[in-house]
């Protein structure tokens, strides 16, 4: 594959949840997209630059629906 229109360095968390999405989203639906992973394996090291932490969307939703006893 020598030509493609979208490269993402990285197969960790946030590589894969980005191209999981542009593969989803209807601009890109024929667009090619591309990974590249320095390990043998996708999800193998964490960046230098993540803070390891997964901010899901399910807890604010967990806060907006509390029952309120008012």
């Amino acid at each position: 594959m020598d030509k493609f229109d979208v490269c993402i360095a990285g197969a960790g968390v946030v590589g894969l949840a980005i191209a999981y999405q542009l593969s989803r989203a209807t601009s890109y639906k024929n667009k090619s997209i591309v990974i590249i992973e320095k390990e043998n394996s996708f999800g193998k090291i964490t960046s230098s630059r993540n803070s390891e932490v997964i901010h899901a969307g399910f807890i604010m939703q967990l806060i907006v629906s509390k029952p309120s006893y008012a």
